[in-house]
């Protein structure tokens, strides 16, 4: 195949950063990006602050081998930018955009791609503008959530989004927000997809929370939850994948409760082992206080796993009420204990979930990228 389209990604969203909170950080882009490699030309150069000896950074003569040890350093398939981290993410941005037009000043793109608000979005903007190439900014959540309470990005948003060609957003929710909170027209839904679909469950009676145990993610109201659930039915246990800050607290919390015989807290879980979780469980639990558009649900879709959620970004756009689980549409536990107790009984369609799981394959959404964005 021909690849005509040059395309320049930036993301620091990449699971080989030194900055990545897991192993896993950034996953979803990698993901998208092998697939869109296979359509067109794509460059990925990947932001990482530094925090330099600034005599060394500014008053060595400006030399090769300098700007190599702290700017530039390539492998295979991407390129880390390192800059020095020095005031807020707006300086960041421009310091992003200038290393970039240095490296890259021979070169020609077609376009810019870059994943997240700051700094990749507003310096794919600054880039475009020194370039005089489009852009394309993909959100994912978390960054647009949250940018009403901070009223200065808030206006930077604003001021560059509208001069994207496109803002993929990955849920219809975020696409209403743009359009009615930043006047931004120009959003197209691209969901976050799967790689492969796993091996349908073997219904063991697992029910599964995948996710970093943070407080947005908030893996304490599962526990409760789960506790309530074992005065009813003891047949079951909690699998918890994933680690991070909340992980004492959590195996406190459990503790405390004596429930250990009926948790198995299984931590980080390499991406290669973690169909057979899925394919081993009975349904999948979303207790977040904040979404985007999860990759977990097509994950667990794709083994045949309904999903049980919070009302959080947009999950209930593919949750729905006895077809593909449950959503919850308030952060009230006694709820949520008394739908998980419903599901555990009822009989779901997992041929049609895993069916419904097949339009979202990253093979697909990388076709829908380069074809109605690029």
């Amino acid at each position: 195949m021909k690849k005509d389209k040059k395309v320049l990604l930036l993301s620091h969203l990449w699971p080989k950063s030194p900055q990545r909170l897991t192993p896993s950080t950034g996953i979803y882009v990698y993901e998208q990006v092998e697939e869109l490699r296979k359509l067109c030309d794509l460059r990925v150069f990947v932001p990482v602050r530094i925090n330099p000896n600034l005599k060394e950074f500014f008053l060595i003569p400006f030399k090769k081998k300098v700007l190599k040890k702290f700017i530039f350093k390539s492998k295979k398939s991407f390129t880390f930018l390192k800059y020095p981290k020095i005031f807020s993410k707006h300086f960041d941005s421009f310091f992003i955009s200038f290393y970039l037009y240095i490296k890259t000043k021979k070169e020609r793109f077609d376009i810019v791609h870059s994943h997240t608000l700051f700094p990749d979005g507003f310096s794919s903007y600054i880039y475009s503008r020194l370039k005089r190439i489009p852009f394309v900014v993909t959100i994912h959540g978390s960054d647009l959530m949250l940018i009403n309470g901070r009223p200065f990005d808030k206006l930077f948003v604003k001021f560059y989004l509208k001069k994207a060609k496109k803002v993929i957003v990955v849920s219809e929710k975020m696409k209403l927000i743009l359009e009615k909170d930043f006047k931004i027209k120009n959003s197209i839904v691209i969901r976050n997809g799967i790689k492969e679909r796993f091996d349908m469950t073997d219904l063991s009676k697992n029910i599964l929370f995948v996710g970093r145990l943070t407080e947005v993610k908030d893996p304490l109201i599962m526990i409760d939850i789960f506790y309530e659930f074992l005065k009813v039915r003891k047949d079951f246990k909690l699998k918890i994948v994933g680690d991070g800050p909340l992980k004492e607290k959590v195996l406190e919390k459990i503790k405390g409760y004596g429930i250990e015989k009926f948790v198995d807290f299984e931590g980080f879980v390499k991406r290669e082992d973690i169909g057979k979780i899925y394919s081993k469980s009975f349904l999948t639990l979303i207790t977040s206080k904040s979404e985007g558009f999860p990759t977990i649900l097509f994950e667990s879709f794709s083994a045949g796993l309904p999903v049980i959620s919070f009302d959080v970004g947009g999950v209930k756009e593919v949750v729905k009420d006895y077809k593909t689980g449950f959503i919850i549409p308030k952060r009230d536990k006694s709820l949520f204990v008394e739908k998980l107790v419903e599901a555990v009984d009822y009989g779901w369609d997992r041929d049609f979930l895993r069916e419904y799981s097949s339009n979202f394959t990253w093979e697909k959404i990388a076709k829908k990228i380069f074809e109605d964005v690029y």
